[in-house]
C-alpha cells in the first residue's frame, strides 16, 4: 500500500503467474480505479473475498472440514465451498 502526500492510496497486487492488480483511490472512502492484467484477475478475487466477510461475516475456511490424502493433497470443504492445496 502507498499513500501519497495528497491522500491518494494505492495498492499493488502481484502473483508469481504473471498476474498484477494495481488500484488507486484519491481518498480513504472514495472507491478505486482498478487495473489488472494476466491470467488470473486478483483484484475480482479479492472482491469475491470481501463479500464472503461481509455477507457471511467469515471466510468460509473457517469451520470447514479437511481432508489430508496419503499423498499429502489437502481439500477443504464448507457448504458448498471447496478448496484443494496439492502436494509438491
Amino acid at each position: 500500500m502507498e499513500t501519497t502526500k495528497d491522500g491518494s492510496r494505492t495498492a499493488y497486487m502481484l502473483h508469481a503467474g504473471g498476474s498484477w492488480a494495481r488500484a488507486t483511490a484519491p481518498g480513504a472512502r472514495e472507491l478505486p480505479v482498478v487495473y489488472q492484467g494476466g491470467p488470473r484477475r486478483l483484484w475480482d478475487e479479492l472482491d469475491r473475498i470481501r463479500t464472503w466477510l461481509v455477507i457471511d461475516g467469515d471466510l468460509p475456511i473457517s469451520g470447514a472440514a479437511v481432508r489430508i490424502d496419503p499423498d499429502g493433497t489437502c481439500t477443504f470443504e464448507r457448504s458448498s465451498w471447496t478448496a484443494t492445496i496439492h502436494a509438491m
